[in-house]
């Protein structure tokens, strides 16, 4: 009987130990988790959470229900990207509530991505609880491999404030430069935030020229190029800086002047003795002095080359010219001046105030001569004739035959002063006709009264001045005065030339005849 009874109760101790191990197998499996676990989200803020189950053995499927707070957290939706159960099962959510079943054809163990969710905060304050349901677990070939789990807990928060947008340009500080050389300079700035670097710079006011760093960052340095600078130069420039933001500020325009040649004028007078207390300015760059005790000035960082020197003695200014040699930087380069009475001595040559005068006066002159050619033109064009019109306009056509010529008025008598010849014969002057074109003859003009015949002096012989032959060889119409008489239509004219002799009353006189009759 004991032997029966000891048998029975081994089985049952057999079959409870076994269940004890199964149990305590599949819980020490693995669990569910929820990643992140925790979290700060602001209120209006969309976050996920990302499903996960850590099996210490294979898995072939997966089954996840999940609860939420529907006063706090909206849902959004569920992803499975990147999830390592391939075939989908379930997947659901809304009203508290989200479930996602997955599957796999080969059966895998470890961390394993079941799915995501994704949730918007809808409060500002508190915390929710996301947790796992009944139902979920882990299985391979149709046994729970994994069932435990464990919840996330999310804090809600106020929404931080939206930044408002920079407008707020860099300031700009410490504008310094360094490294000057005879062409070397390098400029260096600071901001009080990070931003761009660049410098403009040239050898005037409009500058020109410009190197840059787009880099950005508070302290900026910037060397210029070596090609553009010149020894014993002025340099203008300005900074610039422009944060990430695009607001973009300058600094003031101002310059520096790279390294030259230091000279030492000397001012002598005619005598050789220095010239103190007087104005040297050196061109160009205008840089200006007194000279000493000594009549000595000095002038640091000359630029190589040519320059004048423009001494002022006060009632006049006198300009003589040097040569300014590329040699070394730190040695002085003197150069003596001598003033005489007419002009500037000096190692460069002698440009005085006297070519000025010389050049004045010459322009004068040149004023006037063409003043006075000038005016001598406008006097020949006065003094010339007027030319006669010529062309189908002209004034000067004849009358038609059929028009009658308007009736002249008689001119005076002309009265010769040629002496009386004595003529063999009695015989009367006849008028010599002049060769005209046929035309009609002339009203008889105006009967004008002869003056008083002079007398010549005793012995001398009579002139008789006679009318003129007529226009026509034809004969003289009624109208026409006699030849014996002073009266007829005899023209005015402007000189009477002898053409024969003739007699008349036994003496020899000259026949002479009006020209343009």
């Amino acid at each position: 009987m004991r032997k029966y009874l000891s048998k029975f109760l081994i089985l049952p101790i057999i079959l409870i130990s076994f269940g004890v191990f199964q149990a305590e197998q599949v819980q020490a499996g693995g669990n569910f988790y929820l990643a992140p676990g925790a979290l700060t989200v602001a209120n209006g803020q969309t976050f996920s959470v990302n499903v996960r189950v850590n099996a210490s053995s294979s898995v072939d499927a997966a089954q996840a229900n999940l609860s939420y707070p529907t006063d706090k957290l909206d849902y959004l939706g569920v992803g499975y990207g990147g999830s390592a159960f391939e075939i989908q099962g379930e997947s659901s959510g809304g009203g508290g509530s989200v479930k996602m079943g997955r599957a796999t054809l080969a059966a895998k163990g470890g961390d394993l991505l079941v799915g995501t969710v994704t949730f918007r905060a809808k409060v500002a304050s508190g915390s929710g609880v996301v947790s796992f349901t009944s139902g979920t677990e882990a299985l391979k070939a149709g046994s729970v491999v994994v069932s435990a789990k464990s919840s996330g807990t999310y804090n809600f928060v106020k929404p931080a404030p939206v930044p408002k947008p920079d407008k707020t340009a860099p300031k700009i500080s410490s504008v310094k430069v360094t490294g000057v050389g005879l062409n070397t300079a390098t400029i260096t700035w600071k901001t009080n935030e990070s931003a761009t670097s660049v410098v403009e710079y040239g050898l005037t006011k409009k500058l020109g020229i410009s190197v840059s760093n787009t880099k950005l960052k508070k302290s900026h340095k910037l060397a210029l190029s070596k090609k553009v600078l010149i020894a014993g130069t002025q340099i203008f420039y300005k900074v610039s800086s422009k944060d990430k933001a695009g607001n973009s500020a300058s600094s003031k325009l101002t310059s520096f002047k790279t390294k030259g040649y230091d000279i030492r004028l000397k001012i002598l007078n005619n005598r050789d003795e220095p010239i103190k207390e007087v104005t040297v300015t050196l061109v160009p760059g205008f840089e200006t002095g007194k000279t000493d005790e000594q009549g000595i000035k000095k002038f640091d960082d000359v630029a190589p080359g040519k320059h004048s020197v423009n001494v002022d003695l006060g009632d006049g200014v006198l300009a003589s010219e040097i040569d300014v040699l590329e040699k070394n930087p730190d040695s002085v380069q003197e150069f003596v001046i001598k003033l005489s009475s007419s002009g500037v001595g000096g190692s460069g040559g002698a440009v005085g105030i006297i070519p000025i005068i010389i050049i004045f006066a010459l322009s004068v002159l040149v004023v006037i001569f063409a003043w006075i050619i000038k005016r001598k033109n406008k006097v020949i064009k006065k003094d010339q004739p007027p030319q006669k019109p010529s062309g189908k306009n002209s004034s000067n056509k004849k009358p038609p035959k059929d028009e009658k010529p308007a009736p002249k008025s008689a001119p005076k008598p002309v009265k010769s002063e040629l002496p009386d010849l004595a003529a063999p014969d009695k015989e009367e002057a006849k008028p010599v006709p002049s060769p005209v074109k046929e035309e009609k003859p002339t009203p008889k003009p105006t009967e004008t009264k002869p003056k008083e015949e002079i007398k010549p002096a005793s012995k001398s012989p009579k002139t008789e001045v006679l009318p003129p032959p007529p226009k026509l060889p034809s004969a003289p119409s009624k109208d026409e005065a006699s030849p014996d008489t002073p009266k007829g239509g005899i023209k005015q004219t402007k000189t009477i030339i002898p053409t024969e002799e003739i007699s008349k009353d036994g003496k020899k006189i000259k026949v002479v005849r009006a020209e343009d009759y």
